[in-house]
């Protein structure tokens, strides 16, 4: 495989992953970003392919973001159980 498509193919695996959560979350493209401290089109743009990667730094505030909103949704789920 060429180190093309081998990026090519972990871009899809980290897309697949992203979005699997994001759409576990109910939560839209733009305001994923906002919620990861991005510019409000960024993800959405990541998503749709017009760049390979995120910096490190973004990639950072994405995954945070994920472990932040996801932590928040188990604490709602929660809350619902015992009440």
């Amino acid at each position: 495989m060429t180190e093309q498509k081998s990026n090519e193919a972990e871009r899809e695996r980290m897309v697949a992953s992203c979005e699997e959560r994001r759409e576990k979350l109910g939560i839209s493209l733009r305001g994923f970003s906002k919620e990861a401290g991005l510019e409000p089109s960024y993800y959405g743009h990541w998503v749709a392919g017009q760049f390979m990667f995120p910096s490190a730094q973004k990639l950072q505030k994405i995954q945070s973001a994920f472990e932040r909103l996801e932590q928040l949704e188990a604490f709602r789920a929660s809350l619902v159980r015992s009440a």
